[in-house]
């Protein structure tokens, strides 16, 4: 739906691993993924923001953005 191939997903999941944004848990032969909300972002304008932060404003309704 997005037009992203598996092995790109595969790619960025790694690159979250690599960088502490997700945990891959082994669960079987599936695999779970936790967010970990604590890690700063890296931008150098948002490195005061933490994954917490970017969760939020995401999950804001829009009504609640142009109030």
């Amino acid at each position: 739906m997005v037009g992203v191939t598996e092995r790109a997903v595969l790619r960025i999941i790694r690159e979250l691993t690599d960088a502490g944004f997700v945990v891959v848990t082994k669960n079987g032969r599936e695999n779970q993924y936790s967010v970990t909300a604590d890690v700063q972002l890296r931008h150098p304008l948002e490195q005061h923001r933490s994954v917490t932060d970017l969760l939020e404003m995401l999950s804001k309704r829009e009504d609640d953005v142009t109030s």
